[in-house]
């Protein structure tokens, strides 16, 4: 199986010159050609061209050498920045100069309910693990939940060894480290347990054990992908936040300039993801709040992404309504039943979208606050969160009564599509307060250094290529509260 959401598209070129770019995902390539004919099929060559002749304050490049992961999959994408639908309704994205095929097809077997963890030992089984490398924390070692999967892994007469030296935020340290780890102990499967830094080590300690190199060259900025015959990989969360149980992604910290790396691959989604909501309970309310805020912007990055669709959307939506209802509940009471399953579900729901429609500029910008400002990623990309949609509401209009609904807003009582937009913006910055989340003034505060290398870094951050408005760095500089001169 495959886990992606295939698109073929041939979009007109836009007849919006200004702040135009294209994008072209051919074969797994992300590219923003210079052509104005339809897609045509390629082999393996990327390049960039931002059109910005109106907008001299805009970056002349994206990211050079920006690739994406192999697929086994034939995808041709070819959109604009205008040709999405502004109104949310089906026909919308039939209509017009885009015609959409869209296909669904999910990688990872998920098992999702109260008490799955006991499963670890059968599904390590069936993946046919004789001994696994479990991935996980100092903390998480001494939990529960890690010592209920072992038990079931002798019961299932699998061997083992706990490798628990994951490090937040992923350096790269830490994955070389996991990798020797499972060479010394001659693994030959994975479990991961833990948050998305201990899944999202797993992952990439298993590109390097099947493809060989450093991790960094891996990342989205080189040519080298990850190979088909990777180890097999267990996924267990213990937080509801990033959804790296069902993703093809993961990030790690670079160890020359401390930037973030996103690593994309087919191959590096997980096999099996045991999804279990009583894992989640031991989370104190602020790791509850920074881990439940990454799945609320993953589900609305989704939903506003160039790449949606009316798949991801579905998923999008649902994870954002869970997320909405019961993210403030789970902060208040961690022992509240329903909030934590509803947590699960979103977080999950949420990796699935982003899996297919990609985040974008809250985590763009996210990635360079959390390395230089040294907060949460989450908390990096909800500081930004509120202003940046502000800048997306004319493009969206149409999603943003939706969002609306969610928060239990009525669109009507509203004069207007920006009036709308507005509440509904208000009401995310409304929870994203009650939750106890830093501002983006209080995140900004930690920032030593030169504003225009932040902004710069910004604005090449490879997720930007999706925000449904191109965003200047202007922009950026308004959204992070930024004066220019």
């Amino acid at each position: 199986m495959a886990s992606f959401l295939i698109f073929n598209m041939y979009a007109i070129k836009s007849t919006q010159a200004r702040h135009r770019q294209e994008t072209t995902w051919n074969q797994g390539l992300w590219m923003m050609p210079g052509s104005e004919e339809r897609v045509k099929p390629m082999s393996r060559c990327v390049k960039f061209i931002w059109s910005s002749n109106e907008n001299p304050t805009k970056s002349p490049q994206l990211c050079p050498g920006l690739r994406s992961w192999e697929t086994p999959c034939d995808i041709r994408i070819k959109i604009s920045w205008f040709s999405k639908p502004k109104e949310d309704c089906l026909m919308s994205y039939f209509a017009g100069d885009a015609r959409y095929e869209l296909n669904f097809v999910m990688q990872t077997k998920l098992f999702l309910n109260n008490g799955v963890v006991t499963s670890t030992g059968a599904a390590a089984r069936d993946l046919e693990i004789e001994k696994a490398l479990i991935v996980t924390g100092p903390i998480t070692a001494e939990s529960e939940g890690l010592a209920t999967a072992v038990e079931t892994l002798e019961g299932a007469k699998i061997k083992h060894a706990v490798w628990a030296n994951v490090e937040p935020e992923v350096p790269e340290r830490t994955v070389s480290a996991c990798v020797n780890a499972y060479r010394e102990n001659e693994c030959n499967g994975i479990i991961a347990i833990g948050g998305g830094s201990s899944i999202d080590t797993a992952k990439m300690a298993g590109c390097i054990i099947g493809g060989g190199g450093s991790i960094r060259e891996y990342d989205l900025t080189q040519e080298r992908q990850a190979p088909p015959n990777l180890p097999p990989l267990l996924c267990i969360p213990t937080t509801a936040g990033t959804g790296s149980e069902v993703t093809s992604m993961a990030v790690f910290t670079h160890g020359d300039d401390s930037s973030k790396r996103v690593v994309i691959s087919a191959n590096m989604c997980p096999n099996v993801a045991l999804v279990d909501p009583l894992l989640t309970y031991s989370m104190p309310p602020d790791l509850t709040a920074v881990t439940g805020i990454d799945a609320f912007c993953h589900s609305i990055e989704a939903y506003l992404s160039t790449l949606s669709s009316p798949i991801s959307d579905s998923l999008s939506l649902y994870a954002m309504e869970l997320a909405a209802k019961f993210l403030p509940r789970a902060v208040k009471d961690g022992e509240d039943d329903e909030a934590r399953a509803g947590m699960s579900v979103a977080a999950t729901m949420a990796g699935m979208a982003i899996s297919h429609a990609m985040p974008h500029f809250a985590h763009a910008i996210g990635h360079v606050l959390g390395a230089r400002c040294h907060v949460p990623h989450g908390a990096a990309c909800s500081a930004v969160l509120p202003q940046g949609l502000r800048k997306l509401k004319s493009a969206q209009s149409g999603k943003f009564r939706k969002i609306a609904c969610i928060f239990g807003l009525a669109p009507e009582d509203y004069a207007g599509e920006e009036a709308v937009a507005d509440a509904a913006i208000d009401a995310i910055e409304n929870m994203i307060s009650t939750i106890g989340l830093p501002r983006l003034e209080d995140v900004m505060g930690q920032f030593e250094g030169k504003p225009s290398e932040l902004v710069s870094a910004c604005v090449i951050e490879p997720g930007m290529m999706f925000s449904p408005v191109p965003l200047s760095e202007l922009d950026v500089m308004d959204i992070l509260g930024i004066k220019s001169g």
